[in-house]
Formats: C-alpha cells, structure tokens, sequence
C-alpha cells in the first residue's frame, strides 16, 4: 500500500473511531454500508483520491469493520484479524 493511502487509511479508521465515541456512529455496524445510516461515509480519510483508491479505501474500511474493530480496543487483536483478511497484491 503506498504511503499516502496508508495515511488516509490510518486517518480514517481514527475518525470512525472518534465518531463512535462522539455518539454520532454505534459500535454495532457491521459494515462501511451501515456507515452512510448516519454520517457521508465517503469523508472518512479525506474523501479524495481516484476512483479505484476510493473503491480500495472502502473495501480496506469495510473489512476493518467487518472483523468488529469497533467492538475491540485498539489493539494488536484487531490488527492482526485484519491482516489475515486483507487480500494480497
């Protein structure tokens, strides 16, 4: 993943995070879909960016999700479920 995309990636993840301890997200979504029930999803990492890097973005987010980051701490365990479902390049 390029460095830029890691960042946005990275800015992301911390602002669903953050809108989930605002109130404004529940913990209980399961995916970057339910994301857009409550806030424009798409602003999440800076919203800019290719087409593809978008798509990519949002299939990166979505099984962030999905693994249930946002019912675990920040911690190695959601990492590492990630990194087992991250498909390869």
């Amino acid at each position: 993943m390029e460095t830029a995309q890691m960042r946005r990636y990275q800015a992301a993840t911390a602002q669903i995070r953050a809108d989930v301890a605002d109130g404004k997200v529940p913990a209980t979504v399961r995916t970057f879909a339910e994301l857009h029930d409550y806030v424009d999803a798409n602003e999440y990492g800076n919203g800019t960016g290719t087409v593809r890097e978008l798509d990519a973005m949002q299939g990166m987010l979505d099984r962030w999700i999905r693994v249930g980051s946002l019912r675990l701490p920040d911690t190695d365990r959601w990492r590492a479920a990630f990194a087992a479902t991250a498909p390869s390049n």
